[in-house]
C-alpha cells in the first residue's frame, strides 16, 4: 500500500484513504478543534474555538455528514439573565467562548458543556435552552495574584439519555452528575478519581473516564457502581493521558495521544500510526479521533498542524488488525471497495492522493 513510512520515531505514518474541510477561521473552516462526535447517520460534528481578534476566539459547531461534504457552521450563542457587556451577539444572545465538550442525543439535539452551563442546540443550529450545572461541579481560587476558575470537564449522553457530567479537577468533589435532558439534577455519584478530564460513553451503557496526566482510563458501568482500570500501552512513546477518546463498533477503542492508537478494550495495543514523519516522543499530538457505525475513524487537526496535514479531516479503516488508509492504485482501491461495499465507496469519493 502506497503512503507507509516510518516516522523519525519509528511510529508508522499512513496517508489518509479521504481528507476534507480547510484550515482557517472562515465559515465553515477548522481553527481550534476542542471535541468530535459522529451521530446515528454518520454526520461528523466539530466543536471548536474559533479566533476572532488576537487571543479572543468563540465557540463554534461545524458539520460535515457521511461523505465529509460540509453542511453548516454556526456559533455557540447562550443566554444571560443581565448584560454582561461583552461578546455581544444580538436579541439577548452572547458569544460563548468556554465550550469545552459536548455529546449529541437520540433525537440529534446537541448538548455543549459551557462552562458552569449545558446548551442545548438542534440538529439544524438552532438555540434551544440551557441550563445551569450544579454549582458544586466547579469552583473559584482567588487566593493568588489572579482570580482561577475551573469548570466542569466532560460530558457525555447516556444510553438512556441522561446529561452526564464530570465534576474535573474540584478540590474537595470527585462526582459524576446526573441531569435530566431538560436540566433537572436526576442524582450525583462519588468516583474515586481525583482529576477527571473527559468522559465518554460506548454506546452500551458503559462509562469511561478520563484521568488527567494519566494513561490509565477508569471504566464504569451505567450506575458508576463497578469499576475496572484500563492501562493504555501508548507503545513507549507517550506518558500522559489521551487527548481524544472513542469507541468502535467492533468493540475496539481509539485513543489519539503521540498519534492515533487502536486498542482491545483490555488496553492491549491492536495498532499505532501517524499521517505525517514529524514526531517527538512524549509530546501529545493533540488530535480529535472520532469513530463511525461502520468502523471508519476520523481524525481532526487544527491549524497548528496545517504545514504536517493539508486538509483537518481525515479519515482511515482499522480492519483485520489493520490500518488502511490511501491505496496505491486503482485495482487496489477496486478491491478495497468491494471488501467494505458502499459504505468505503462514500469515502473514497470525497477525496483520493
Amino acid at each position: 500500500m502506497a503512503g507507509i513510512a516510518v516516522a523519525d520515531n519509528g511510529i508508522t505514518v499512513i496517508k489518509p484513504a479521504a481528507s476534507a474541510g480547510q484550515y482557517g477561521t472562515g465559515a465553515g473552516q477548522i481553527d481550534t478543534p476542542v471535541s468530535v462526535r459522529v451521530d446515528a447517520g454518520d454526520n461528523v460534528y466539530i466543536l471548536q474555538h474559533v479566533h476572532t481578534s488576537g487571543p479572543k476566539f468563540k465557540s463554534v459547531i461545524t458539520i460535515y455528514d457521511k461523505n465529509l461534504t460540509l453542511v453548516r457552521s454556526f456559533d455557540v450563542l447562550k443566554k444571560s439573565m443581565v448584560d454582561v457587556g461583552w461578546d455581544r451577539a444580538s436579541n439577548g444572545y452572547y458569544y460563548d467562548n468556554l465550550a469545552s465538550a459536548f455529546d449529541i442525543d437520540g433525537d440529534g439535539n446537541l448538548f455543549i458543556l459551557c462552562g458552569w452551563d449545558v446548551v442545548v442546540y438542534s440538529k439544524d443550529g438552532k438555540y434551544q435552552y440551557q441550563f445551569p450545572v450544579s454549582a458544586f461541579m466547579g469552583w473559584i481560587d482567588n487566593t493568588g495574584n489572579e482570580t482561577q476558575f475551573y469548570y466542569p470537564r466532560g460530558l457525555a449522553i447516556s444510553s438512556d439519555d441522561y446529561v452526564v457530567i464530570t465534576s474535573g479537577s474540584t478540590r474537595d468533589r470527585h462526582e459524576v452528575i446526573f441531569i435530566y435532558p431538560e436540566g433537572k439534577i436526576y442524582k450525583k455519584l462519588d468516583v474515586q478519581v481525583s482529576d477527571m478530564a473527559d468522559i465518554v460513553s460506548d454506546g452500551n451503557g458503559s462509562f469511561y473516564i478520563v484521568e488527567a496526566g494519566r494513561s490509565v482510563i477508569h471504566s464504569y458501568d451505567s450506575a458508576l457502581k463497578t469499576k475496572r482500570d484500563i492501562r493504555l500501552d501508548f507503545n513507549g512513546t507517550y506518558n500522559g493521558s489521551p487527548a481524544s477518546l472513542a469507541f468502535m463498533p467492533d468493540g475496539n477503542m481509539t485513543a489519539s495521544a503521540n498519534g492515533i492508537f487502536v486498542y482491545a478494550l483490555n488496553g492491549s495495543i491492536q495498532a499505532h500510526f501517524m499521517d505525517n514523519n514529524l514526531s517527538e516522543n512524549d509530546r501529545s499530538w493533540n488530535r480529535l479521533v472520532a469513530a463511525n457505525s461502520t468502523g471508519w475513524l476520523i481524525m481532526v487537526s487544527g491549524m497548528e498542524d496545517k504545514a504536517k496535514t493539508p486538509k483537518p479531516v481525515n479519515v482511515y479503516r482499522f480492519y483485520d488488525g489493520a490500518v488502511v488508509g490511501e491505496p496505491e492504485q486503482a485495482d487496489v482501491c477496486s478491491t478495497f471497495l468491494a471488501m467494505f461495499g458502499a459504505a468505503a465507496a462514500l469515502y473514497f469519493s470525497v477525496r483520493r492522493f
